[in-house]
């Protein structure tokens, strides 16, 4: 895709600040004009869950000197677009008549380089043949764009006014590998709109209003790898939904509704490597709802309402590495609850209901990362016992400051590991030798 040309239009006008003459004042970099924004921008890879719109990813030229600029994959050079002279010192203070007949002539260079105009159709008409990604973004958008050439890589229809879209809108796209819809008034989707895609990779339906999907979003084997569904409206997950998808990564249905997940949900999710279930309603998970997930290594639980887990949910998903647990209701946990995640490498439960702590984890945990703050802790001899289990093999506390103390009344408000390492130590009658934990008891008889 790196030698296509990106076709697009962003039509929310924007304000030039006013020229600073100051020595280093509006200072270029990278040979970018004045009014030319992202040029020479490097796509760096979003964190799990996140992913900044397609028209300001990488390899998106705008003219920001006119309202109505045209976005399109960078394809010329720095030394195609005119800049304004500069000094040994810097660059020269330019006037803003200069810099309006600059913008204008910026604009030119750039319009003279592609086949379009402002205020043309997207996709363009005709459209040239080594156009392949499409980005629409105008706010008056209201139906879905059509005309894409089959050689098309990539469609982005993003903050548009969008609430429907045709059964045939994604006919005769075979090559098509990214499809983004983000931020859109979507509210149902046909039940064949995905099918007939043999190269989809990419489905994003980020903040619509979705509150369902079609049964099978796809035919027969998809070779899907990322579905969003992040910020809709949904209540619940149908198995259904994820039956044709063995290829999927990454499945990201947070900030919905979700309430409860159906046992075996996701079992035909083989190849899953993060699923992000957070800012949910979730108040349970059922004790078969990871089988299937053998690959699974992010779970992202946050956020929800969580009171208890049962105690081999997780023996499902061996290669976890990373769990988030944060701002749930948990106030207990199991002692086998993590026994058999032996790649665990980050645990966060932050800012749960925690007063004691007493879950196990693998001996094949080399490192470990946990996070405790946000809890009122009961700084006992029974925490003490498990603070100095914890502290021999290796494992680090994230936020140790914020990690305080509930009860009793005398260490309210000191940190765990202050009042672990010193009072709780000369007060505790029983050493810690004595008290063992249960971790270092055979499996059969923790409890």
């Amino acid at each position: 895709m790196d030698g296509a040309l990106r076709w697009g239009g962003d039509f929310s006008p924007a304000v030039n600040p006013q020229p600073d003459c100051s020595p280093g004042g509006n200072k270029r970099e990278n040979n970018i004009a004045p009014g030319l924004t992202g040029w020479h921008d490097r796509y760096k890879e979003p964190a799990p869950g996140t992913r900044r719109p397609v028209s300001q990813q990488r390899g998106v030229a705008r003219d920001e000197t006119q309202p109505g600029g045209i976005a399109v994959r960078a394809s010329l050079s720095a030394s195609q677009v005119p800049l304004p002279p500069t000094s040994r010192d810097g660059p020269a203070c330019v006037s803003p008549c200069r810099m309006g007949r600059l913008g204008i002539a910026v604009l030119a260079a750039l319009m003279s380089s592609l086949p379009c105009w402002l205020g043309a159709p997207c996709p363009p008409v005709p459209t040239p043949s080594n156009i392949t990604e499409f980005v629409c973004t105008s706010p008056s958008l209201s139906s879905f764009p059509t005309g894409f050439p089959e050689e098309t890589l990539m469609i982005s229809v993003e903050f548009t006014n969008l609430s429907s879209i045709g059964p045939d809108a994604l006919q005769q796209l075979p090559k098509l590998r990214e499809l983004h819809l983000s931020s859109n008034q979507l509210r149902s989707l046909p039940g064949s709109l995905f099918r007939d895609l043999p190269a989809l990779r990419v489905l994003d339906l980020t903040s619509n209003l979705l509150e369902d999907l079609p049964p099978e979003i796809v035919d027969s084997y998809s070779p899907l790898q990322h579905l969003v569904l992040n910020g809709n409206r949904l209540a619940a997950l149908e198995p259904a939904w994820f039956q044709t998808l063995g290829e999927l990564e990454w499945l990201d249905v947070s900030n919905n509704r979700l309430q409860a997940l159906p046992p075996n949900c996701f079992q035909n999710l083989s190849s899953l490597k993060i699923l992000d279930l957070s800012n949910n309603q979730l108040d349970r998970l059922a004790p078969e709802l990871l089988a299937g997930l053998l690959s699974l290594e992010r779970l992202n639980l946050e956020g929800n309402r969580l009171h208890s887990i049962v105690e081999h949910t997780f023996d499902l998903v061996p290669h976890l590495s990373h769990l988030f647990l944060q701002h749930n209701n948990l106030s207990s946990l199991p002692v086998q609850l993590f026994r058999e995640l032996g790649q665990l490498g980050h645990l966060d439960l932050s800012n749960n209901s925690l007063t004691s702590l007493a879950p196990c984890f693998s001996e094949q945990n080399l490192t470990l990362e946990l996070d405790l703050s946000g809890n009122p802790w009961a700084c006992d001899c029974a925490m003490l016992s498990y603070m100095q289990w914890v502290t021999g093999r290796s494992v680090g506390l994230s936020a140790p400051q914020h990690t305080l103390c509930e009860t009793p009344e005398n260490l309210k408000g000191q940190t765990v590991a202050a009042a672990t390492q010193d009072k709780l130590t000369a007060s505790c009658s029983a050493a810690p030798a004595e008290r063992p934990s249960p971790c270092s008891l055979p499996r059969g008889q923790a409890s």
